[in-house]
């Protein structure tokens, strides 16, 4: 269904050391890339359903951008690194 809308959310933000990613409704396969400002990318994971709790060790303070993709999911989202 082509109308179905994904509701993503990532928290917390701003985030220390760990983030909680949140698809609601979700059943496909999702790639999570993590970038920086300059967009270079810093880490990426495979997602599996709704839920997924990444840890982001050694990450340097900053602002980041986190992007999830997949089928009916294209998503990015602003993260903010204490």
């Amino acid at each position: 269904d082509f109308l179905l809308k994904h509701i993503v959310t990532i928290t917390p933000n701003p985030a220390k050391d760990k983030i909680a990613v949140t698809v609601t409704g979700n059943e496909k396969p999702l790639k999570i890339y993590v970038m920086d400002a300059n967009g270079k990318q810093v880490k990426s994971i495979d997602m599996q359903g709704q839920y997924l709790q990444l840890n982001l060790p050694n990450i340097v303070p900053g602002v980041y951008y986190v992007k999830i993709t997949g089928e009916g999911v294209n998503h990015t989202q602003k993260l903010v690194i204490q």
